[in-house]
């Protein structure tokens, strides 16, 4: 099936929302770690803390690559950094992710190791609040060659999962998936291959989460006979064996682009899917218990679409956002931001919404999505367009905020960072962390003709203090429960009251104080 729904066009120069420049910017941090060359992936904590893993230069020699760790405070201010120098060689940084209980950070790398041509998965554990490193495990899939780590989640019971593609022995390249407990021992590892029996098949597992209850959920592009294929797979936590696997495959090369899992515990798929000479967007809902298909909603917004990120809000709805070409000219550089909204049950397109500027040079995207269960749908990403950033030939990193119901934008805030009389900096935001509060933080890039910064920029969206839990705008038990878990942890986000830094009767009385008054204070 393929749907085209319903279409919005916010043109931004013609835009006059009431809500605009709504959003209100806490603060901007940009920072430049030792030997920092590239951003990768990030993860922000309950308390607003954000994690970030990079590249960092040690010399001039293509081996002189370290993988790098930063911490962002809450408050802003600079935390720590941390590097890893592997056994040989290239250390390549690929994704980062929390502990469960947020006391220790997963960091995942590739890691050259002895032999030609060899390397292996790199998963290492930092303390979260001092940056101390307490283990590091490297993960061989069998085969001397090329293991290639893409993503990483943290467990229930305190350790992690890795995913990619590792080395076999017929130059071929399988999924590989491995559990660690907290100390760093394999707990069991788990291997899938295509279908097509020649040499160089290659597939690569590309996404990892993990269910509530522990079980891990897989997705990446497979060869089957001679084309890829989008594979999903559910493993049981405890001992990784294979409870479902889905297979989205069409005559053509498919492209495995975000996975999410909805609160029902269903499994979201989103792709890459060929449409002539052009190619659409694949959302595929999977049973998560059964792994039955339970719908697919092919969307062409446009043409060139570059596929970003998925999410699902807290009453199922499925979003999905990135990046289109509005003329189909491919050299005016010219991108506008899309989103999609999907019915959770059905996949129906609920809105489709195409923010930017028609001109030359005008770009927009969109990088990460937010639903605050509340009405809003938050979107990171950057814009380039005239219309918006004030220094020709600049980009500016872009928040927007819509409505969940009918995918208008009603707000807009824009970051630059560049000096007045000075040289463009252009600020990118790549990723969207959410703290226990809902406050929303960008994360991404800083870079000039000469340097380059991480940046990091926290928007307070005027929750309630007591709105501790979703759904987002309304107080119910679950918020008590979770105010008194953060309470009882010495979880940073139940410091709600003066004196900061530490918790104590006067939070509890805040805390009570605004849920009584049904989030009119605070």
């Amino acid at each position: 099936m393929r749907t085209c729904g319903i279409l919005q066009l916010s043109l931004i120069a013609g835009f006059s929302g009431a809500g605009w420049a709504q959003i209100q910017v806490d603060w901007t941090q940009t920072t430049t770690p030792p030997g920092f060359w590239l951003f990768y992936d990030a993860v922000t904590a309950s308390s607003g803390a954000t994690y970030m893993i990079t590249n960092v230069r040690t010399g001039p020699g293509p081996g002189d690559i370290d993988v790098g760790v930063s911490k962002i405070n809450g408050d802003g201010s600079v935390g720590w950094n941390a590097q890893y120098n592997g056994p040989v060689g290239q250390d390549v940084a690929t994704a980062i992710v929390l502990s469960w209980d947020e006391s220790a950070v997963y960091a995942l790398g590739r890691s050259s190791v002895p032999g030609f041509g060899n390397s292996d998965f790199a998963i290492l554990k930092y303390d979260a609040k001092t940056g101390s490193p307490i283990w590091t495990t490297l993960y061989d899939g069998g085969d001397l060659g090329i293991d290639s780590p893409y993503d990483i989640a943290g467990t229930p019971d305190g350790g992690v999962v890795a995913t990619g593609g590792i080395d076999t022995p017929n130059e071929q390249r399988d999924f590989g998936t491995v559990k660690l407990d907290a100390d760093g021992n394999v707990i069991w590892e788990r291997k899938y291959t295509g279908q097509y029996i020649f040499l160089f098949e290659n597939d690569d597992s590309n996404f990892v989460t993990v269910t509530p209850e522990g079980d891990v959920v897989i997705c990446g592009a497979a060869v089957s006979f001679d084309r890829e294929a989008i594979v999903t797979i559910k493993y049981d936590g405890d001992t990784g064996e294979t409870l479902w696997e889905g297979v989205y495959n069409t005559p053509l090369s498919d492209w495995p682009r975000g996975l999410a899992l909805a609160p029902d515990g269903d499994v979201l798929m989103f792709g890459s899917d060929p449409f002539g000479l052009d190619r659409q967007w694949v959302v595929a809902s999977y049973d998560g218990t059964t792994g039955d298909e339970q719908w697919v909603t092919l969307v062409d917004p446009g043409f060139d679409e570059s596929e970003r990120a998925i999410t699902v809000g807290p009453d199922g709805t499925v979003y999905t956002t990135g990046s289109t070409d509005p003329d189909g000219d491919d050299s005016n550089a010219n991108q506008n931001l899309i989103a999609i909204a999907y019915e959770g049950e059905t996949g129906a397109v609920r809105w489709i919404t195409e923010f930017g500027d028609l001109g030359s040079n005008d770009s927009e995207y969109g990088s990460g999505l937010y639903d605050d269960g509340a009405g809003s749908l938050y979107i990171v990403g950057a814009t380039s367009s005239d219309s918006l950033v004030t220094n020709p030939f600049d980009t500016d990193g872009m928040l927007l905020r819509l409505d969940t119901t009918s995918g208008l934008v009603m707000d807009i805030e824009l970051i630059d960072t560049t000096p007045e009389g000075g040289a463009n900096i252009a600020e990118n935001f790549r990723r969207i962390g959410i703290d226990g509060q809902g406050n929303v933080y960008a994360i991404g890039t800083a870079s000039g003709s000469s340097s380059a910064s991480l940046l990091v920029t926290k928007f307070a969206t005027a929750r309630c203090l007591a709105d501790f839990a979703p759904p987002f705008g309304q107080l119910d038990f679950s918020d008590v429960a979770s105010f008194l878990n953060a309470f009882g942890a010495g979880d940073p986000a139940a410091d709600l009251a003066e004196p900061s830094g530490s918790l104590d009767f006067s939070d509890v009385s805040a805390f009570l104080i605004a849920f009584g008054a049904g989030c009119g204070a605070g």
